[in-house]
């Protein structure tokens, strides 16, 4: 609970994402409207593209401090990697000072940032509602709680690793036959995710040692899939093939 407690104040844990900016190109990636889930504050996140090579060894907290009185910049590190470089740090800025550049005369993003923070429920109610829909379509999803909050896949969300966190949403190939699963595709399976070898018989494809089922369709994808050079993926439940216990309202 003190962990919880602290990354809801310090502004850590899953961000909800929304549409994208057509200003930033595919060479950086994609850059989208965001919230932060707990706190509902204006965020922006970027989603490097496949041709990015660099990411970063670990999890980041960073806050920039600007006072006009003194014309003062400050930067204060509030969490960091046990290996950290400063080399990793100015990536991580030179990358999203190249995005917000492409973006910093859109009426779009200056609306979303001034807008400041919103209720941050609305869109997990959105979310369930889309559940249920697949639900109609033979797929059982889970992950989604009743708090309304879930654990996104980005790779160090909340400063846990992918194999920490359950994922959002899971096929359940056993019962399914070609279903439709936007964060950025994990490097490595999540907890609750089948694991390599994986089922080809069901459709099911190998990535970064886990299973998922490739969708038919293409980016930008739903806020419970998985995108990955230009593709959207769902992860496979690693009890694939056995009948849902209870869906989840």
């Amino acid at each position: 609970m003190a962990d919880e407690e602290r990354e809801k104040n310090s502004g850590e844990g899953p961000f909800l994402l929304g549409k994208s900016y057509e200003e930033v190109g595919p060479e950086l990636g994609r850059l989208y409207e965001a919230r932060h889930g707990w706190t509902g504050r204006a965020a922006l996140t970027l989603l490097p593209g496949a041709g990015v090579e660099w990411r970063p060894e670990g999890a980041w907290e960073v806050r920039v401090y600007c006072r006009p009185a003194t014309s003062s910049m400050s930067l204060t590190v509030v969490r960091s990697p046990d290996s950290a470089q400063v080399s990793e740090l100015t990536n991580v800025f030179v990358q999203m000072a190249a995005a917000l550049t492409r973006v910093e005369d859109s009426p779009k993003v200056q609306a979303h940032i001034a807008r400041g923070a919103v209720r941050p429920w609305g869109r997990w109610a959105a979310c369930a509602a889309a559940g249920a829909a697949v639900l109609t379509l033979g797929v059982w999803i889970h992950g989604v709680g009743g708090s309304g909050r879930s654990e996104l896949a980005s790779r160090d969300e909340a400063g846990k690793r992918p194999s920490q966190l359950d994922a959002p949403g899971l096929a359940n190939t056993g019962a399914l036959k070609a279903a439709s699963i936007a964060y950025p595709l994990p490097y490595e399976p999540f907890r609750n995710q089948a694991k390599a070898p994986c089922r080809a018989d069901l459709d099911e494809v190998e990535i970064n040692g886990g299973c998922w089922v490739t969708l038919e369709r293409r980016p930008p994808c739903t806020a419970i899939q998985a995108e990955y050079q230009g593709k959207c993926y769902f992860p496979v439940s690693k009890d694939r093939g056995r009948p849902p216990q209870s869906a989840q309202p």
